[in-house]
């Protein structure tokens, strides 16, 4: 099966480009620049061969703050716009439509400048092997870079007068991503049980932890929820007070900081700032998905209710800003409004007095609020680091509804209204995680509603695809949508015992070990083959989002529990096995692949509640917090064939099993003798 073969591409119409045809809001955003843009693909190859022309692929996505300045400086003239329709084929890209196509090009991006980002832009002969490329270009020599127009005119001249030395160029940097791809895929299974590596992955770790402002690096500052998900199970087994108040710190620095929305909540990608003060303003349902997962775990294990307050107020924003009406949440929210990054979020301090009236006294103390500002003249909303002492008062909701009221009266930033599955999987799993944490049953509901629609709109004739957007399925699904909604049905699997999402789960991961598998490695595949991709790219660390192959190995693991087949757990095996030495040498690069590998290092507990009231039981039973714990409620004689349920079913009686390796402890009936066996597990 391929990509290609699967999308239609329009080439060029009456209109001013092909973009007009698209879904994405990215690509609608350039329909109407002059440059004749197309959709990628083997039309947009084919049209470069016949006109022997370099193809321009210019990468983005509809929030990214510097996409939009190129566009308005460069897409948008028509003198520019001339000038490459001339010399190039011009094909746009969403990178959240095509990841494997920005991951090769970003990584041969890497190779030249040793630097990456978007707008990314790459010169790419017609067989797709890109020659010379870089991010973004000023319209005037600027910033340490050539003008856009010089780098055309370059690029240009050597494609016309230096052709060889270009094709070679491309068959030389081809090959380097190619090698560095399989450079990934350093085998070390012999360590794969090894306690001692775990616990120097513990302490590297922390070695480079800050020890001031949380979190990890300086600027930019990113937040590490994989990593902050890793230690905090990790410090359950292993307990270390330095451990656990570093990532309490590093939750209440993001809480307090520029980065959280002080309103209406939800995280912003990362922060400019070491100190979490000054965020780049654009907010992804895949960072809230993962943050969102962290601060649940954390209110599970310690219960603070700071934690409490971030995982609803994460929940509150995507239910008022990005949730679908037919099922599923939408992509991201811009960076910029009225031409301006941060706009919608920023306030002057005459803003605050007049709205607030009296109230602003107290409120620009909390909030850090002062005539100067903190950005650009105005402020970003931001509260004492934890320790200091910030005055509230009685008023306090009232007059943060008020300001809020007052900011969605304002121009609000572009929505993204794409329906990610990797990313709905992500926080449909997050929203699991916070259900188990809080009990509260209307958040397993809302996940069992928007699953069903995301399986009903984007899996289609056997067939899931990527994106669902404005009523119409594209792009078929990669390993990180696999990934991710297989790990989402069997947690669905294991908190309602319907087999309905378990045979749903199965048929995805078979799939995905035909079609992702390489013959000649244990790690799969990112994506389907394409044609106009030279290099089939796989990428196997855990940046802003998970690896598609650590969710795998997580799920194999589940998988192994549940069917009791070996196949599974051997397959948890060679991906973790595989990944061992990256675990151990770039460990802030392998937050989910460090999860993935903990049932090596530690007993899983299966809690099994079988009877008349197993899920409602179950949901009691989550009141006792455990970092790894497969659960399935048996509430009839139909999973009698699975290893996980045989003979524990009673019509007269609900009972509690625990188990470890499939050998369970004497059933209970409470949860306070669940409670004892669970600490004496």
């Amino acid at each position: 099966m391929s990509c290609e073969n699967l999308i239609m591409h329009p080439l060029r119409s009456d209109h001013t480009n092909t973009l007009v045809h698209a879904t994405s809001p990215y690509l609608l955003q350039h329909a109407g620049n002059p440059v004749h843009w197309q959709q990628y693909g083997p039309d947009a190859f084919e049209l470069a061969r016949q006109e022997d022309k370099p193809l321009l692929i210019s990468i983005g996505y509809a929030a990214c703050h510097w996409c939009h300045v190129m566009e308005h400086e460069s897409f948008e003239n028509q003198k520019v716009a001339d000038f490459m329709n001339e010399k190039f084929i011009c094909v746009k890209v969403d990178r959240e439509e095509l990841p494997h196509v920005d991951h090769y090009y970003m990584s041969a991006c890497q190779v030249i400048s040793g630097q990456g980002g978007w707008p990314l832009n790459m010169f790419v002969t017609a067989d797709g092997k890109p020659f010379t490329g870089g991010t973004y270009y000023p319209p005037k020599p600027g910033y340490g870079r050539p003008s856009w127009m010089d780098v055309l005119a370059f690029v240009s001249d050597i494609w016309k007068n230096r052709r060889e030395e270009v094709l070679e160029q491309a068959d030389k940097l081809s090959a380097h991503v190619h090698q560095s791809q399989a450079s990934l895929l350093t085998l070390k299974p012999e360590s794969v049980a090894d306690g001692s590596d775990t616990e120097k992955i513990f302490r590297h770790l922390m070695s480079q932890a800050d020890e001031v402002n949380g979190g990890w690096g300086g600027a930019p500052k990113f937040p590490a929820a994989m990593v902050l998900q890793f230690l905090i199970r990790e410090e359950w087994f292993r307990p270390d007070d330095q451990v656990r108040k570093h990532v309490q710190k590093t939750l209440r620095h993001m809480h307090y900081g520029g980065i959280w929305d002080q309103l209406g909540g939800g995280f912003c990608r990362y922060t400019v700032d070491a100190s979490w003060l000054i965020p780049h303003f654009e907010k992804m349902l895949y960072d809230n998905a993962l943050l969102l997962e962290t601060y649940a775990l954390a209110y599970g294990r310690w219960q603070d209710p700071e934690d409490l307050e971030v995982l609803n107020g994460i929940l509150a924003f995507a239910n008022r800003e990005l949730v679908a009406p037919g099922g599923g949440y939408f992509a991201s929210l811009d960076a910029d409004a009225e031409g301006e990054e941060g706009r919608y979020y920023v306030w002057t301090n005459e803003e605050i007095e007049s709205l607030l009236a009296d109230d602003a006294v107290w409120f620009k103390k909390r909030f850090q609020v002062s005539e100067d500002g903190n950005w650009e003249g105005r402020n970003i909303l931001h509260r004492n680091h934890p320790g200091g002492k910030s005055p509230s008062s009685p008023g306090q909701e009232a007059a943060m509804a008020a300001l809020l009221q007052a900011r969605s009266e304002r121009v609000k930033p572009a929505l993204d209204d794409k329906i990610l599955v990797s990313w709905n999987g992500l926080f449909l799993h997050a929203m699991l995680v916070a259900y188990r944490a809080t009990r509260r049953a209307d958040l397993l509901q809302a996940t069992l509603d928007h699953t069903k629609a995301l399986l009903e709109h984007c899996h289609v004739d056997g067939i899931l695809y990527h994106v669902w957007c404005k009523g119409q399925v594209t792009v078929p699904a990669n390993l990180d949508d696999h990934a991710a909604l297989i790990r989402l049905l069997l947690a669905l699997f294991g908190e309602t015992g319907n087999k309905y999402w378990y045979d749903q789960a199965l048929s995805l991961a078979e799939f995905a070990v035909g079609h992702f598998s390489d013959p000649e490695s244990p790690l799969f595949y990112d994506h389907l083959p394409m044609e106009s991709l030279p290099v089939r790219t796989r990428e196997v660390f855990d940046y802003a989002q998970p690896s598609g192959n650590a969710l795998f190995a997580q799920s194999a693991f589940t998988l192994y529990l549940y069917s009791g087949e070996q196949r599974w757990l051997d397959l948890h095996h060679q991906l973790t096995s595989a990944m061992q030495t990256g675990m151990e040498r770039f460990p802030q690069a392998c937050g989910q692949w460090l999860q993935a590998a903990q049932p090596l290092q530690h007993p899983v507990a299966e809690l099994v509640t079988a009877g008349p009231e197993a899920r409602s039981l179950l949901a009691e039973c989550h009141a006792e917090w455990y970092p790894l714990l497969i659960s399935l409620p048996v509430c009839d004689r139909s999973l009698e064939n699975m290893p996980f349920s045989t003979d524990r079913f009673d019509d007269n009686v609900t009972r509690i099993f625990l188990c470890k390796d499939h050998q369970c402890a004497a059933p209970v009936s409470t949860v306070s003798e669940y409670a004892k066996l669970l600490k004496a597990f």
